[in-house]
């Protein structure tokens, strides 16, 4: 049934992605949130200067990496996206990475990145560029599902209904509570729309959401980086994850658009690398095509002596965990026995690791697992231990 549902997707949406693989040849400092970084360098790289007002044709999905600093001759990789209408910049940025050690040298000094990295690999995501056939097994898959949890895997700029009313920062939706179906639905379509538009396709019809809001636990991250100009401009957005109910399971015709919508992204800002994410069951299997961390890091994490660390730390912990539930601030439909991962596995796992209070660059390493278990104060991020990280 799928299968014939996938003619709704005009081909000129069906996006090319290929996995990049690079090595520091130095050691680099991330941060939380490089994006913006990366989007520079891109940018750089293809000779780009200031942002574009249009949709973006070519983006890139950044992995939630598990330490804040990358080692030296240590590999990173990310996801480049392109539609068939910027398989020329795909190949011209592809060709850039491949000599990124020679192509440095005719960047600015402030581009630091790109003096510090080799190529090692770039592959096609899926047996072939193009993810049509990825799309239509991911649809398959969700229509398995009635619950669904969609994670934010990066900085989310959703606008506000009324953001014409606001300017900055304060026209984007900053806390869960503003988040309902409408809203929902219409930023998870406008990007299709713009694109629409922007690629002068006759027309497109984005079957309705459908569905209800079951919890969210979202909060904002208030975030920045600095143009080539000097200036500092604010890159801040949405992290955390909704669970979505179809009562009657998802329904055939929308779950191409929605395997669609989660390698397109959703929000302002794609091309920097903003409004990433995945669909996942309330289990914690992804339902998306991606590229996975590598095992090295993953090790490093769950090291004995830093889990014990972390442990005695807890113990000795007397004022007990930061991220206490706000109960003003959950979302649950009343009598409704669906939870997010970030409470229930965290109480789970209680006895052990219980609300762990480690320095941010550990706590860097868990939002590789679930962005909305960090919760920031006082320097430091309040984390829970999930159960994934046995399943490695």
């Amino acid at each position: 049934m799928v299968r014939g549902q996938m003619h709704a997707l005009p081909e000129a949406l069906i996006p090319d992605a290929w996995t990049v693989v690079l090595r520091a040849t130095a050691s680099l400092p991330l941060g939380l949130f490089p994006e913006p970084r990366w989007a520079g360098l891109l940018k750089q790289l293809l000779g780009m200067h200031g942002d574009d007002a249009r949709a973006a044709r070519w983006w890139f999905s950044w992995p939630r990496l598990a330490e804040a600093q990358l080692p030296a001759g240590d590999e990173v990789a990310f996801t480049l996206y392109a539609l068939p209408a910027a398989r020329t910049e795909l190949d011209r940025l592809l060709q850039q990475l491949r000599r990124i050690t020679d192509a440095a040298t005719g960047l600015p000094p402030d581009v630091a990145l790109a003096g510090n990295l080799a190529f090692v690999s770039a592959q096609p995501l899926a047996a072939a560029a193009s993810l049509r056939d990825v799309i239509e097994a991911e649809a398959t898959l969700l229509r398995q599902h009635r619950d669904l949890r969609m994670c934010l895997r990066g900085p989310t700029r959703w606008l506000r209904p009324a953001h014409r009313d606001r300017s900055g920062e304060a026209r984007y939706v900053h806390h869960e509570r503003e988040v309902d179906v409408p809203l929902l639905s219409e930023r998870l379509t406008e990007t299709l729309l713009s694109l629409r538009r922007d690629l002068d396709i006759e027309r497109i019809t984005v079957p309705a959401l459908g569905a209800q809001v079951m919890d969210a636990e979202l909060f904002w991250a208030n975030l920045s980086y600095r143009n080539a100009d000097g200036r500092d401009k604010p890159c801040g957005g949405l992290l955390g994850e909704l669970i979505l109910r179809w009562p009657e399971g998802v329904p055939a015709d929308l779950a191409p658009w929605l395997a669609l919508a989660q390698h397109l992204g959703c929000g302002q800002r794609r091309g920097f690398g903003s409004g990433q994410f995945a669909w996942e069951t309330l289990d914690g299997d992804v339902l998306k095509r991606e590229w996975r961390p590598a095992g090295r890091a993953l090790s490093r994490l769950a090291h004995h002596e830093r889990l014990l660390a972390a442990y005695q730390r807890a113990e000795d912990d007397s004022e007990g965990p930061d991220d206490r539930r706000r109960p003003t601030s959950r979302r649950a439909m009343p009598g409704s026995s669906v939870r997010s991962s970030a409470g229930a596995r965290a109480r789970s796992n209680h006895d052990r690791f219980s609300q762990c209070r480690l320095p941010s660059p550990a706590a860097c390493a868990i939002s590789a697992f679930r962005p909305s278990s960090i919760a920031f104060c006082s320097g430091h991020c309040s984390i829970s231990l999930h159960p994934c990280l046995t399943h490695i």
